[in-house]
């Protein structure tokens, strides 16, 4: 069953603008607006920016040169354009990282709607205790730096002089001036929020990667190669890449209407409609067999002739491999009685299951926060979070924990211990260690005895219990082999081992 239109030859922006919005149509109602406000935004904009082109190449003093720059811009436009078609077609029809990708840009963690997000975020707030006239200093300072900096944009690159103590460049900075835009503290304290965050939730939740440290003079070095203290100018250099470099992984905050409905929607609150995918139907007309294009096969190896119904790109491509070695997901097919071929057979079963898409918008609401706090005092982020629920303890729990402590942990159970039994000795004798002299009674004074034997009644009389257990197993000797006798007779065999006697070779 063939459920895309392709698109026709030579592709044209209007067939590639309708497939972008009849693609949109697929998506839950939570994801179908942005998607459809994005794509007529972004194609009526480029369209007034073509227009505004056209005045402008035949007021140019080189048209052909301007013509040729706007032909190629317009070419990529168009080819970016035409690859998110599949994208979207995908992300419909199963696969998940990028439908992840497109909630991404529906909630502001990627793309314009995040940038958006943050350039509101980083701004500086106005202070309603600031004294106006302190205020209106600051815009007159601001006013003479611009002029400035427009006096020394005149001055010629080999007139210039730079001085040592000059904490920033003359001209061309390419990043900006965040020191004074940005809210530093108010960044600072939100990332550390973040990063806290982030060491308790998935990975996959986030698109950028993990924060590391937050130092902003950790590059700065101590001295230059001349042993002199770094120039401020490199300090701010420095200082200023790793604002910018931390400012990329920050998930921005939003609204706290959009982070409550987004919280509906992880926690399965939401009404059925926002988890189902629309089905595709089938393409209207009568059935039509594509003709073998058996040329290809003849001249391009196979492996790329089936490389579109390869199982990675089978959801971008639309191509099933219907062969009976296909490594394709395993699909169900029939026998088509008026088309006379195999075919895919329409399941009712959905491609995403509520669980799956609520999971996603589980992963979007974790990354997502909003700004929470009095007035007087900083605001403070606030994430989503999933707290862990115990579950309700069953008579199967209680009989499986039966015995364990507060701890987790199994008592050990009492070893009994091993009564050992001693020899009975004499009166007026004592035991001896091993290897020490013992006098005897009748003899003279140093002489020594002999060990005493022990007798074979009290080895009878002892049981296995009375011999106390030995840290490592008893291992019996080995049997004595006496050495072979070998004949060192120069030409003699005596050294070699024959698989069978002499007297019974023929």
């Amino acid at each position: 069953m063939q459920t895309r239109i392709p698109l026709p030859r030579p592709v044209q922006p209007l067939h590639v603008y309708r497939h972008l919005l009849r693609s949109a149509t697929y998506f839950p109602p939570s994801i179908r607006p942005f998607l459809d406000h994005r794509i007529r935004t972004t194609f009526r904009n480029e369209r007034d920016r073509m227009a505004e082109s056209e005045l402008k190449i035949l007021e140019s003093l080189n048209p052909a040169e301007d013509r040729e720059k706007e032909e190629d811009r317009r070419k990529k436009v168009l080819a970016d354009a035409k690859h998110k078609v599949p994208a979207l077609q995908a992300a419909v029809e199963g696969d998940q990282d990028r439908l992840r990708r497109v909630m991404w840009h529906v909630f502001g963690r990627l793309g314009k709607s995040r940038r958006e997000l943050m350039a509101s975020f980083v701004l500086k707030g106005s202070d309603p205790n600031a004294d106006p006239a302190k205020l209106e200093e600051l815009a007159r300072k601001k006013e003479m730096q611009r002029e400035m900096m427009k006096k020394r944009a005149k001055v010629h690159p080999w007139n210039r002089t730079y001085t040592w103590d000059e904490p920033t460049p003359w001209l061309r900075q390419h990043l900006s001036p965040m020191e004074e835009n940005w809210d530093l503290p108010k960044l600072d304290r939100y990332l550390r929020s973040q990063k806290s965050h982030q060491r308790n939730i998935t990975g996959a939740a986030f698109p950028r990667g993990t924060i590391g440290d937050l130092d902003p003079t950790k590059d700065v070095p101590e001295q230059d190669g001349w042993g002199r203290p770094v120039a401020l100018r490199r300090v701010t250099k420095l200082t200023r890449k790793f604002w910018k470099a931390q400012a990329d992984k920050i998930m921005p905050p939003v609204s706290q209407e959009e982070w409550e409905s987004l919280e509906q929607l992880a926690s399965g609150e939401a009404p059925p409609e926002m988890y189902k995918m629309l089905k595709r139907r089938r393409i209207a007309g009568p059935p039509m067999r594509a003709p073998e294009d058996w040329q290809s096969s003849a001249h391009i190896p196979v492996r790329d002739v089936e490389r579109a119904g390869q199982r990675k790109l089978e959801l971008l491509t639309g191509k099933k491999d219907l062969g009976p070695f296909s490594q394709a997901r395993r699909l169900l097919v029939e026998y088509g009685s008026k088309t006379g071929r195999l075919g895919i057979k329409e399941s009712e079963r959905p491609i995403f299951s509520r669980r799956a898409v609520r999971r996603e918008y589980l992963k979007m609401w974790q990354a997502t926060s909003y700004m929470k706090g009095p007035a007087n005092k900083a605001a403070r982020p606030v994430w989503g979070r999933v707290e862990p629920k115990l579950p309700v303890v069953t008579a199967a729990h209680h009989h499986f924990f039966e015995g364990v402590d507060a701890q987790g942990r199994m008592p050990k159970p009492e070893s009994p211990k091993s009564a050992t039994t001693s020899s009975p000795m004499p009166d007026g004798e004592k035991a001896h260690p091993k290897g020490s002299k013992q006098v005897s009674s009748g003899g003279e004074a140093g002489a020594t005895s002999e060990p005493r034997s022990k007798s074979p009644d009290s080895e009878k009389s002892r049981t296995p219990g009375d011999f106390e257990a030995k840290p490592r197993d008893f291992k019996p000797p080995k049997p004595y082999r006496p050495p072979r006798e070998v004949d060192s007779t120069p030409g003699s065999f005596g050294n070699f081992k024959f698989s069978k006697p002499r007297d019974s070779r023929p």
